[in-house]
């Protein structure tokens, strides 16, 4: 018994590196995007909706992140983003006790990472989908630079209703390029992904721009 112990967790361990270490099969992100019609000096003349009625850009790799909406984003979705490797042991300890005081998932310790994992598979917050989310965090902290992990974060996180990414959000919200963005409207699309459906900028204003000023 001990023996077929000792095997099983050999081929667990075995099992689970195998899956780490294997790159992720095909394009990273299976979404379809809008198609955007530049002028010659690379400005946006007219955007059309993705094949899935989306508003969606799609990423390019020239495009920077701008330093106020990615100090807003790290202030109040992921403090320790920089340092983590997927997952925040203590936060992950934290929502373990309240969930299993609630009998349910009420806080999931969800790091900019996981968030990246459950975007990319939709899965539903369960038990078992929470626990294949830290898996899948640890294994694109392996095969993604943080840079790399903030960007498909913001390329794609939900911004109400069928607007995708934060490109997106700036202009149908401020009809304006992310880099023109004031600390408020950079703040306000930092907290919008949180709960796209609960603080939507139509819906419920006040619960946004508080969320908004949390940080």
């Amino acid at each position: 018994m001990k023996r077929f112990f000792k095997y099983f967790i050999w081929l667990l361990a075995g099992s689970i590196t195998i899956y780490l270490v294997i790159p992720f099969p095909g394009p990273f992100m299976k979404i379809g995007y809008s198609t955007v019609v530049k002028d010659a000096h690379g400005k946006n003349l007219r955007v059309f909706l993705s094949e899935q009625e989306q508003w969606c850009f799609p990423p390019e790799d020239s495009i920077t992140i701008p330093e106020k909406l990615k100090t807003a984003v790290l202030c109040f979705e992921d403090n320790y983003f920089r340092w983590h490797p997927g997952i925040n042991p203590v936060s992950v300890v934290k929502a373990m006790s309240l969930n299993y005081r609630k009998g349910r998932i009420v806080s999931g310790a969800s790091t900019i990472t996981m968030q990246v994992a459950r975007i990319r598979g939709r899965h539903p917050r369960t038990w078992s989908y929470k626990m294949l989310e830290m898996m899948q965090a640890i294994k694109i902290e392996l095969h993604y630079s943080k840079k790399s992990i903030l960007k498909i974060y913001l390329d794609h996180a939900p911004y109400w209703s069928n607007i995708i990414g934060y490109r997106a959000a700036s202009a149908r919200y401020f009809r304006k390029s992310p880099n023109e963005l004031s600390w408020a409207e950079a703040s306000l699309l930092a907290v919008l992904p949180n709960a796209p459906s609960l603080v939507s900028p139509l819906s419920n204003p006040e619960v946004l721009r508080k969320k908004g000023t949390d940080c």
